[in-house]
């Protein structure tokens, strides 16, 4: 007959508490639930927990004996595992020998805990050689005891197609189901991911509602977002600012930001006051984003006072963030700025140092958009768009040459693997499709209405470009113009032209109208023979017609009336479509 204690254990199993991310993979590794708050504590700060003297596996108990009854762990199971546990928490270098030691002797007595922290150690090579088939084996091995955390982390590799698996959506979707019916918030937030990966928003609601609801902070701003911008929910900016600011109070730097956006110029909600305080905090953080922003402020004089040496410090540190669009403000800005205040712009940029965001991630933040498949150095890279369901990219033939042997694209979840279908170096295109078999991929509708493309309306330029926070990561960028001309350089009928020159990282980029649909791609941002012109873009007709002989059929665009002068809000309803096209002269393991 099983003692109390022990029936107390196994229910414990169902239990496990989620204590830390992996800064590499984005992989979960599990403590029981006793000693929850030494482990986040210990993980978050590197501080040396509380804790017992180091307790050599070997001689703390005698040699494992599995139970009678093998329907779950045993307790010398539990004690094992507690010895791998608190030994790890206690080394500086987390897993040692001991470590290892302790959690192969649990494992070996259906500790899935024990399995989920093997599998996490061999993924990421932390205590032992890297190993990704063993990693995934220790993953199935506890998912197959019903461990939510392996569910999520075998569904997390099949949603990216990383740790030697393929992209399977339909698998991500099946392990991820369970796990979140485990309780498991990261597991609903990646599903609303998913679904938003597949055009489902309004599935995507419903989930990052409910990880927000148990006060998971990265769906809170996500949920907001949907509210925002109406994906999957109709456009309710009270809600969406309810969310953006639960999720801004836990310190969650995006949330900041988008506060900001929302209150600079939310039409009903317009208050520059709040949208200042929001971006400020956000650009002390290093936002770049935010930091371009307040510069406008300060430039402006919006809330407070004009004040050319706050512009220079803001877009001076969003700039070497990497942010052009802040490159070219602060170049517009030297034509102007007093000596005196440069000085002080100066003074005010070697002064600055970041503010850490006292946000921590116990769960999950986000998936790596932009999964690491090799160390090489890429031949072409740069932006591009999915024009159809089925993960056909469109792109610039630039970033796509005859020496390619590997494609990679990043969208929203991961980096996926693609193979060309057609390059033409004249028209200066090329077509890439996203490997994984038939996906339903967020694509944008091509407008091929010609008077769509008229003098004076607005456009914006939209593009992945490397994050704020690292360079292994993705986010969408924007930048807003107008057509000056409905032809090219020497009045090519075939292209158009807008009134502002574009960074060098929006060749391949689509110019999107104002609902988001495809009004042409950008060829040349920046003409050197013609430094008085703003970007060049090819008609989205041209694009229709190369993709049709590439056998490809776009969604047709709807005509979209554009009225006032007031400069519209960018299309955020079209970032899921948006790709960053990376290819290597060599093959990718």
């Amino acid at each position: 007959m099983q003692s109390t204690e022990t029936r107390m254990r196994r229910a414990l199993s169902g239990l496990l508490v989620v204590a830390m991310i992996s800064a590499v993979g984005g992989s979960l590794w599990a403590v029981d639930r006793p000693v929850e708050k030494a482990a986040q504590a210990a993980l978050i700060s590197n501080e040396t927990p509380e804790a017992p003297s180091v307790v050599a596996a070997s001689e703390a108990f005698p040699p494992m004996v599995l139970d009678g009854d093998s329907s779950g762990p045993s307790d010398a199971a539990w004690s094992w595992f507690n010895v791998g546990l608190s030994n790890q928490l206690k080394q500086a270098t987390g897993f040692t020998p001991i470590v290892l030691d302790a959690y192969a002797r649990a494992a070996q007595n259906q500790s899935s805990p024990a399995l989920v922290n093997l599998g996490y150690m061999h993924e990421t090579g932390q205590g032992v050689p890297k190993d990704i088939v063993k990693a995934i084996s220790y993953y199935r091995q506890a998912a197959e005891l019903g461990n939510p955390v392996a569910l999520y982390n075998l569904g997390r590799s099949y949603y990216t197609g990383t740790n030697g698996l393929p992209l399977d959506w339909s698998a991500a979707r099946r392990y991820l189901d369970t796990a979140s019916g485990e309780g498991l918030v990261a597991a609903q937030h990646l599903l609303g991911q998913l679904n938003l990966d597949q055009n489902q928003a309004s599935n995507a609601v419903v989930w990052f509602a409910r990880a927000a609801e148990h006060g998971f902070v990265p769906s809170m701003c996500s949920l907001a977002s949907l509210y925002h911008y109406g994906r999957g929910a109709p456009v309710d900016l009270s809600r969406a600012i309810q969310w953006y600011r639960r999720a801004a109070d836990s310190d969650f730097v995006p949330a900041q930001y988008q506060l900001g956006v929302i209150y600079d110029s939310g039409s009903s909600v317009q208050n520059p006051v709040m949208a200042e305080t929001y971006l400020r905090k956000a650009a002390e953080h290093g936002h770049r984003e935010s930091q371009y922003l307040l510069g406008q402020y300060f430039y402006r004089g919006r809330v407070m006072k004009s004040d050319m040496a706050e512009a220079y410090r803001w877009w001076t540190l969003s700039e070497m963030s990497g942010l052009e669009v802040a490159s070219a403000a602060r170049r517009q800005l030297m034509r102007i700025i007093a000596p005196i205040d440069l000085d002080r712009g100066r003074a005010l940029v070697n002064a600055y140092k970041p503010v850490a965001s006292t946000f921590r991630d116990d769960g999950v933040a986000a998936i790596q958009a932009n999964a690491r498949m090799t160390d090489e150095l890429p031949s072409a890279f740069g932006a591009g768009f999915i024009v159809s369901g089925a993960g056909h990219v469109l792109t610039s033939a630039r970033h796509v040459p005859n020496s390619s042997r590997n494609i990679t694209v990043a969208i929203v979840g991961g980096k996926l693997r693609a193979t060309p279908v057609k390059v033409d170096p004249a028209l200066g295109l090329a077509i890439v499709q996203i490997q994984g078999g038939a996906r339903s991929f967020h694509s944008l509708a091509v407008q091929t209405n010609r008077s769509s493309i008229r003098p004076g309306s607005w456009v914006f330029c939209m593009h992945m470009e490397p994050g704020s926070s690292s360079r292994d990561t993705l986010q969408p960028s924007a930048h807003r113009s107008r057509v000056v001309r409905n032809s090219g350089l020497k009045a090519d009928p075939r292209y158009f032209t807008l009134s502002d020159r574009m960074p060098l990282s929006t060749v391949g980029a689509p110019v999107l109208d104002v609902s988001g649909q495809i009004l042409g791609i950008v060829t040349d941002p920046a003409p050197k023979a013609y430094p008085n012109s703003g970007a060049v873009a090819l008609s989205a007709r041209y694009i229709n017609d190369f993709l049709r002989n590439s056998g490809i059929t776009a969604e047709p665009g709807m005509q979209v009336e554009e009225r006032g002068e007031v400069a519209p809000s960018t299309p955020m309803v079209a970032n899921n479509a948006l790709v960053h096209v990376t290819t290597y002269s060599s093959l990718l393991p």
